[in-house]
């Protein structure tokens, strides 16, 4: 708390530094304190992956259950994740940008509200065939065709 004492006279100093019509508007600009090189892109594995977009729409999590998401296990080359009704686990490939899956085992849940989420989610990841990672988004790709689109959460 006693560290955000002095930022915050700083703050209240540029705030209040007085102009010809004072009391109208206050021009405040923020500066970026961190200016070093873009952060590195995430790694494939060992990342949770929380879906954002299926077939190039935007998706955002409304449910009670847990979120979509993904990871990619380095271990043991396995991939596991949870489509909002099911969770799933199966096997990884990849060699330069190309992905291969192996066969998917999904747990057997009765899924009412994200049914078509599910049979979307799983048969775009079963088609996959290459991924890109730009900053903390993975895209995975059929060719040139958007399929699923994550992004990495640090828990």
């Amino acid at each position: 708390m006693y560290k955000f004492i002095p930022l915050l006279a700083v703050f209240f100093l540029v705030a209040c530094e007085g102009s010809e019509d004072a009391g109208s508007n206050v021009d405040l600009s923020l500066v970026p304190v961190y200016e070093g090189p873009d952060k590195p892109a995430a790694a494939l594995t060992n990342t949770y992956w929380k879906l954002v977009a299926i077939d190039g729409e935007p998706f955002e999590h409304t449910t009670d259950e847990r979120e979509p998401h993904l990871r990619f296990l380095n271990d043991d080359d396995t991939v596991s994740g949870f489509t909002g009704c099911n969770s799933f686990t199966g096997r990884f490939e990849v060699r330069n940008a190309r992905l291969e899956f192996g066969l998917i085992a999904v747990t057997q849940r009765p899924c009412m509200d994200e049914s078509d989420l599910e049979y979307s989610y799983l048969s775009s990841l079963r088609s996959a065939n290459r991924f890109v990672i730009e900053g903390d988004m993975l895209r995975l790709y059929r060719g040139a065709s958007p399929l699923l689109e994550f992004e990495a959460d640090y828990l």
